[in-house]
């Protein structure tokens, strides 16, 4: 999934809960498709966008697509995703705050001094002074879809006092800072403390490789016609085959 669950923070008494990563428990064929799943949603971005594009990614994750649920002040501490993928999100009801702040080594002290935090009213000067550093602070309202990478320190607070309810897809894209996010994964450029697992990693990766061969054998053969995949996917290629 895309976020860290995260829960209450903060100085308030009230009571609050986060639920993220919530999926059926038992794998079943997608509506669209037909291909094994356990997300909730019958319809994804995946879908929009069209199997021809969706499916010619390095990588797309709707299996374990998460949805996550939070009352107000609750919602994903600051993090990275365990593998530096993209997000694309559907927020469903309710009202989130999405801040992202700059990837990499620019961030690294203020994650440091921040990880796993999660930014509650009434602020704290450190927290403010964090969030002037974002490079995005978004309100998502209902309706409203968000594209963001996860290799970006990012966190999520819900804001209304209804539900918010948003579901997370995940993907690797063709764009050249995408790529070297993702290969980025597990390695020492990562933030220790959110870095995947090793076994993870490798599994990740064996199925962009599996993805990537089949793109290249279908570019070499001319069975791909798409001008933005012609255009934009055998750099890419390229670099994840280094």
């Amino acid at each position: 999934g895309s976020g860290s669950g995260g829960g209450g923070g903060g100085s308030g008494s009230e009571p609050r809960a986060y639920l993220g990563e919530v999926r059926w428990g038992q794998k079943y064929r997608h509506p669209v498709g037909g291909s094994w799943v356990k997300t909730l949603c019958a319809v994804d971005v995946k879908d929009y966008v069209g199997a021809g594009r969706s499916d010619a990614l390095p990588y797309y994750d709707r299996y374990d697509e998460g949805v996550f649920v939070g009352g107000r002040f609750s919602g994903s501490p600051l993090h990275v995703d365990q593998i530096g993928w993209s997000n694309v999100g559907k927020n469903f009801s309710g009202r989130k705050l999405l801040a992202v702040w700059p990837h990499g080594e620019a961030t690294a002290d203020l994650f440091r001094q921040h990880c796993y935090r999660l930014f509650t009213p009434p602020l704290q000067p450190a927290e403010e002074a964090a969030l002037a550093a974002a490079c995005k602070v978004a309100l998502l309202t209902p309706g409203d879809v968000v594209l963001f990478s996860g290799a970006n320190a990012h966190m999520a607070l819900s804001v209304s006092a209804s539900l918010s309810l948003t579901a997370y897809e995940s993907f690797v894209n063709f764009h050249p800072r995408s790529v070297a996010a993702f290969l980025e994964s597990g390695t020492e450029r990562q933030y220790r403390e959110c870095r995947a697992r090793a076994r993870m990693v490798e599994e990740v990766k064996e199925e962009v490789v599996e993805a990537i061969l089949d793109l290249k054998a279908d570019l070499d053969n001319g069975r791909v016609s798409d001008p933005l995949l012609l255009a934009h996917a055998p750099p890419a290629l390229q670099a994840l085959q280094r």
